[in-house]
């Protein structure tokens, strides 16, 4: 609803008093640096610790994120400016013992007034870039807040030592190595305590991993990080666990790879450091890391009252980000080793995100050794093996994601120990129906990555996708109710309509039959096959107008029919998906983004005609087909809100005869 003149008034009133305290804030902390930082004399002691404080109250107070990074960049000039002079330089450490009260005292921690506990971050980030930014060795007053905040990042003694005896059991020495660092903070069991200032200290950790002024310096206790927050994971408390998520994330950019889409298995960033590499700097993390992948797995942490999952994914992406086995030493190499049987056992994890990570992480160890635990050879036979054999669903679908992630990352490795039965192994999966649908799905993938190799695939998975596609659209399979026949039937359609738009260009045959394969999956009913396919005759359809140009140079009247053609099955496309509003009977409606592609895609088709019919004499039929329905869209209600108007003779007398 609009707003009244008096209300807008107001609340035009009321944003101009925040900006004008916002732009007060901001000079009044410039000006206060500013002032100290440029007096002639040494300025006196007390006005500068009552500065500090007050820089200190605005980062802990305020609710403007603005106005805190304003606090910060004034608190850090004037840390800079105490730790240049003697009779000041003691003011930084009654400000960080400050900070450090506002987080751990019972009687002054409360939530933070800002995201991520950012003013406390931001007062701890002032103080230490200070002391890194004087150069001077060593930098006493960094480490010691490091160490500080790293230990009230852990839990209580009670809860630490119940993490411990669990992964370690009685050997007191192993467990005496859960963090490299010390410090005096003193560890108290108040619960409401420990919570607030836990997830505190983690969101400081994590900002102080970020902050790249301070790399050198934080580096040395990253492994210590990583730890934190892998013992973060299992507790009970969610924004504790939230938190060290944070944390490890952070530690993963800082130390192992810095490439934040690496979700993309085709392309693995070259600046991640090996296995060794990282065990060489944190000694300790390797046997943490096992003991607790190897205590998860065998169930200890059930009974820790927490609903979230024991810490085995995290370990997982660790293991998956680092460099591959391929590319890496023999040293790399051998401290796989001690992790595979464990990763091979989270093949078989009841939760599908840790059957994926585990796939990923074998992905990433295998190794062209022949003598190697991680030899490719060995593990393709064991996961095919399994896929044959194996009477475990969960089990088969972990070995069938480790075939796809192998093909995927290292085919000429695979190539080599491949053998024909793998792939008829994979054809009889895609055809049987009594498969579980995520299991038939990755079978597609598979097969899906070896047509790039072997082109006689092309037509078996073509006609296995739309076999599947059948079974689906036709409820055999009851996709309400079944879990993965979304995933199925998304898999099969964007496979099947890549195989069949790849060919649309590069023939000069009779392409009926493919236009109507493809208006079948454009069309499709279930509504994750129909959108599977629009996205994957987006990605094609580049390429498909880029071919049809170049087919024009030899044969211009094929060309112009079949992007005629193509133009005609994406308009029954667009016809199709708008009725869907307009029908009472339709059981879904129109998708806006389908919607979206399939316009993108015409438009694609229309511009590429208009350059063939310069070409050649044919009739523009398509093209002003295409107009009318382009018009009728235009002047639709629903973009107003309201109900498609069907066509009428009006637009075409608008478009001319």
């Amino acid at each position: 609803a609009r707003l009244d003149e008096t209300e807008y008034q107001r609340r035009l009133a009321s944003q101009r008093i925040v900006m004008g305290s916002w732009l007060l804030m901001k000079e009044a902390c410039n000006a206060s640096a500013t002032v100290l930082s440029t007096m002639e004399n040494i300025p006196d002691e007390a006005i500068v610790n009552q500065t500090g404080i007050l820089l200190i109250d605005t980062l802990t107070t305020l609710k403007h994120t603005g106005a805190a990074y304003a606090a910060h960049t004034a608190f850090q000039q004037i840390t800079q400016l105490s730790l240049q002079h003697k009779h000041l330089k003691h003011l930084p450490l009654l400000w960080r013992d400050r900070l450090l009260e506002e987080i751990t005292q019972l009687d002054k921690v409360r939530d933070s007034t800002l995201r991520r506990s950012t003013g406390y971050a931001l007062g701890f980030l002032s103080i230490m870039r200070s002391d890194v930014a004087l150069r001077k060795p060593p930098r006493v007053l960094c480490k010691n807040l490091i160490e500080s905040i790293l230990q009230l990042s852990m839990p209580s003694r009670e809860r630490l030592s119940k993490f411990s005896e669990t992964i370690f059991g009685t050997n007191k020495n192993e467990s005496s190595g859960l963090l490299t660092s010390k410090s005096g903070i003193e560890q108290k069991i108040s619960h409401q305590y420990t919570v607030r200032t836990r997830i505190h200290a983690l969101n400081v950790l994590r900002m102080l991993v970020l902050d790249a002024p301070l790399g050198k310096d934080i580096q040395p206790f990253i492994g210590d990080a990583i730890s934190v927050a892998i013992v973060g994971y299992v507790d009970s408390e969610w924004g504790v666990r939230n938190s060290s998520t944070m944390v490890f994330a952070a530690s993963l950019l800082r130390v192992v790879d810095a490439d934040k889409n690496a979700s993309n298995s085709e392309a693995k960033s070259s600046n991640a450091i090996t296995l060794a590499e990282l065990f060489r700097s944190y000694p300790h993390l390797a046997g943490f890391l096992r003991a607790v992948l190897e205590a998860s797995l065998a169930g200890k942490f059930i009974g820790w009252e927490t609903n979230d999952l024991p810490p085995i994914l995290p370990i997982l992406i660790l293991l998956y980000r680092v460099q591959p086995s391929s590319a890496s030493d023999i040293d790399s190499i051998a401290l796989f080793a001690p992790f595979i049987p464990k990763v091979i056992q989270c093949l078989s994890h009841k939760h599908i995100a840790i059957r994926k990570a585990a796939s990923r992480a074998l992905g990433n160890m295998a190794s062209s050794h022949r003598q190697s635990p991680t030899f490719l050879g060995s593990l393709l036979a064991d996961a095919f093996k399994e896929v044959k054999n194996g009477r475990c669903w969960n089990t088969r679908h972990g070995s069938l994601l480790m075939i796809t992630e192998l093909i995927r990352t290292a085919w000429i490795l695979v190539q080599e120990n491949w053998h024909g039965e793998y792939t008829e192994l994979l054809l009889t999966l895609m055809r049987q129906e009594r498969v579980p649908p995520i299991c038939t799905a990755e079978a597609i993938q598979s097969l899906d990555s070896l047509c790039e190799t072997y082109d006689e695939m092309r037509v078996p998975l073509e006609n296995g996708c739309f076999a599947v596609l059948l079974r689906v659209c036709g409820k055999k399979m009851a996709p309400h109710d079944e879990a993965g026949s979304a995933e199925l039937a998304r898999v099969a359609s964007s496979v099947a309509t890549a195989l069949v738009a790849r060919r649309i260009p590069r023939t000069v045959q009779d392409l009926s039959a493919d236009f109507g394969k493809i208006s079948c999956l454009i069309e499709c009913n279930q509504i994750d096959g129909r959108v599977a396919a629009v996205k994957a005759m987006k990605k094609r359809i580049y390429d498909i107008v880029d071919d049809l140009m170049i087919l024009s140079e030899s044969d211009p009247v094929a060309a112009s029919q079949m992007s005629q053609q193509l133009e005609n099955t994406l308009v029954s496309a667009l016809k199709t998906e708008i009725a869907r509003d307009m029908s009472s009977s339709s059981t879904d409606s129109a998708h806006p983004p389908t919607l979206r592609r399939l316009s993108r895609c015409l438009l694609e088709c229309v511009e590429v005609q208009q350059k063939l019919d310069f070409a050649t004499s044919s009739a523009l039929v398509s093209t002003c087909e295409a107009l009318r329905y382009w018009a009728t869209k235009l002047s639709a209600e629903e973009f107003k809100g309201g109900p498609a108007k069907p066509y009428d003779e009006n637009t075409s007398a608008i478009l001319g005869n």
